[in-house]
């Protein structure tokens, strides 16, 4: 057996994951949209995009950056916005209608083996998407090779669990109230790219030149613990399904212990948790 049919069913069980919090994306979009916007701009400054240009958004979510990508090239540019989930995909179909952009595509396409042929893109981002790769080498060789001689990509992923209390709280108390880590060992997650050598080793390891690498503070600001809770149980992959399915004394108890967990978070206008993202700007040979 090869080394990729052993891990297909672990990729497959990653891709049905975020298939099944689509329509939680949906319901938060315009929160998420609204905090991912700080990275986006400035993924989308690293990649130096002009009128005209092809781009390519991987892991698309809403789509909230190919949009974004889409104003900038222009009516004579493309962006083609891609998710490996499809009904993730329907999300951003929805989003381009209603904001009426016009010079967007979008496909189904899994990052690490992306039916795209050669040389096809001027630029390629993904947000907060690399690290749920279950190959995330062969994730980035891939992107590579679609981008055009020169192409530029832009990559975020999230720093180390400790710098990202809005979501590592949620992962810590599920772990100490379940007993099982979250993720699973082995599993992607969140912050598995979280190590800035090890991720900049691959970035290198798949071809790409003048490689950057830039923290992002990118705090999760909320009127009340409410809210947190509302959006980290509608969007977040790995918890989902896990709180949706536990028994009404289990998730009260956990509600109570991440209750705890934010006070020092609080302030006047409610509470902020910090988040900090590690953005990737490089460029094909």
């Amino acid at each position: 057996m090869s080394e990729h049919e052993d891990i297909g069913p672990l990729r497959n069980q990653v891709h049905a994951v975020w298939n099944s919090v689509a329509g939680g994306w949906a319901a938060q979009v315009d929160d998420i949209e609204e905090r991912g916007s700080i990275v986006a701009e400035l993924m989308l400054d690293g990649l130096a995009l002009s009128p005209g240009d092809r781009v390519l958004e991987l892991a698309c979510g809403t789509g909230a950056a190919g949009i974004a990508a889409a104003r900038r090239v222009g009516p004579d540019g493309m962006v083609t916005m891609s998710d490996v989930a499809p009904d993730m995909v329907e999300v951003a179909v929805n989003r381009t209608k209603q904001l009426g952009v016009t010079n967007v595509a979008t496909a189904v396409l899994d990052i690490e083996q992306i039916e795209m042929p050669d040389g096809t893109f001027d630029a390629v981002l993904c947000r907060e998407g690399l690290m749920f790769a279950v190959d995330p080498g062969r994730a980035l060789t891939e992107i590579h090779r679609v981008l055009k001689p020169g192409g530029r990509m832009a990559v975020s992923v999230w720093a180390a669990r400790d710098r990202n209390p809005w979501l590592g709280l949620m992962l810590d108390a599920v772990a100490t109230e379940l007993g099982f880590e979250v993720p699973p060992p082995g599993v992607p997650g969140p912050f598995s790219l979280a190590d800035k050598s090890a991720l900049t080793g691959l970035v290198d390891g798949a071809g790409f030149l003048d490689v950057t690498l830039t923290d992002v503070d990118n705090p999760y600001v909320a009127e009340d613990f409410e809210q947190w809770w509302g959006h980290i149980t509608a969007i977040s992959g790995p918890v989902v399904a896990i709180v949706k399915n536990l028994a009404p004394e289990v998730r009260e108890s956990l509600r109570g212990r991440l209750r705890e967990s934010v006070v020092q978070y609080q302030n006047a206008d409610g509470i902020e948790l910090p988040g900090v993202e590690l953005l990737v700007v490089a460029r094909r040979r």
